[in-house]
């Protein structure tokens, strides 16, 4: 079988706008069968061509947003990353946390969230190093927090001067039909905001 020159093969990735492979994409990339190509991602990070992700994925980047959003796909940068990211936040999170609609089967060093497909948006996609990247708008990165962690008047109402206050209780408009104890905080957010808004009203009266 024709071997295959490891510079030729980290050209086709970064060609391929992708930078992080599982032995199947990487396979398919190259043409090899899942064991041949295991042999050639042991010999690219032995390289220091690629770095190890987790066993069967390497990434062809250090951009650990587009590693953590391209690892686990459907996916995309939310919660306390999220808003670090967009300046709503000034604290750097210890782990990239992500959600998505699948179940993250492997153990990395990012961490994610399954969430409903149903409430699976709110989000964008960045593009850096000639690849991809998706990343929650604030206001669904508030949600997501305040979905899995709970609800805390004291957090949103240091955070809402930040928001787009019409476009979260859109968003929180999506969560009435979702059934879950989890969907109860996100609607709390709804009524907190419907309560500041009285409130306002009476003072100004």
């Amino acid at each position: 079988m024709k071997e295959i020159n490891l510079y030729k093969i980290k050209e086709l990735a970064l060609k391929s706008k992708r930078r992080v492979f599982s032995v199947i994409d990487l396979s398919n990339l190259i043409n090899k069968p899942k064991a041949i190509t295991r042999v050639y991602m042991g010999r690219l990070i032995k390289n220091k061509l690629a770095e190890k992700i987790c066993f069967g994925y390497i990434t062809f980047t250090t951009n650990e947003y587009i590693i953590a959003n391209q690892f686990l796909e459907p996916s995309y940068i939310s919660m306390n990353t999220a808003l670090n990211y967009t300046g709503i936040i000034q604290q750097i999170p210890a782990t990239i946390e992500c959600v998505s609609p699948l179940q993250a089967k492997l153990k990395s060093d990012y961490k994610y969230y399954k969430l409903d497909p149903k409430i699976f948006f709110g989000y964008k996609k960045e593009l850096a190093e000639n690849t991809y990247y998706f990343v929650a708008e604030p206001e669904k990165a508030i949600i997501d927090l305040i979905y899995f962690n709970g609800f805390s008047e004291s957090y949103i109402d240091d955070k809402l001067q930040k928001l787009n206050i019409e476009k979260l209780k859109g968003y929180i408009k999506k969560y009435k039909n979702i059934k879950g104890y989890r969907t109860k905080r996100v609607l709390k957010i709804g009524e907190y905001l419907d309560r500041q808004r009285r409130n306002n009203k009476t003072s100004k009266t």
